[in-house]
């Protein structure tokens, strides 16, 4: 049994190895942007393809995960404990839109620009069909749509470290989205 939302394939996540996890998502680009001789600040078109992540995952508690046989490179499946956030727009306090990575079932939820909250539907393949009714035709225009990803990563770095007197094990996993 976990103590936490986070589920990786491979090493795990042991009881008592997760107190106060943190996992944050960064763009893995290499460059989006250049200057020109004039010095104005272009964006350089990325195919949607290459829109990837990085996930960094920090933690420290009684347990360290079961990094022993991991290395550099490994696949790993996260399903996530942070939400990603996606744009769709309400007409009659409904929306529908296809996500942009799988959704644990159950995870998702909506806040319309009024700060109204719904649960959203996820449905279709890995769960990407992402629909939300507020219940309320009056409401149209943003709102935003949360979610916890699957996501299919590969191992790029992990440390462990154990502070002996307060029998504490912190850890810190960084992953490069497939």
């Amino acid at each position: 049994m976990n103590d936490t939302l986070l589920e990786l394939s491979g090493p795990g996540i042991p009881k008592w190895s997760a107190r106060g996890l943190k996992q944050g998502f960064a763009p893995d680009v290499d460059a989006q942007m250049e200057r020109d001789v004039n010095g104005t600040l272009h964006a350089i078109e990325i195919p949607a393809a290459f829109h990837k992540l990085r996930v960094s995952i920090t933690a420290e508690d009684i347990q360290p995960p079961a990094f022993g046989n991991l290395k550099k490179g490994d696949l790993v499946t996260v399903t996530c404990a942070a939400e990603l956030g996606e744009p769709a727009t309400l007409t009659a306090g409904s929306a529908s839109i296809t996500l942009s990575r799988p959704a644990v079932g159950g995870s998702g939820r909506a806040v319309a620009a009024s700060g109204a909250l719904a649960a959203v539907a996820l449905t279709g393949t890995d769960n990407k069909t992402a629909s939300v009714d507020f219940g309320d035709a009056g409401l149209s225009g943003y709102c935003a749509i949360y979610y916890r990803p699957v996501l299919s990563c590969r191992v790029e770095n992990f440390s462990m470290d154990r502070d002996e007197w307060s029998a504490a094990s912190s850890w810190l996993l960084e992953l490069r989205e497939v």
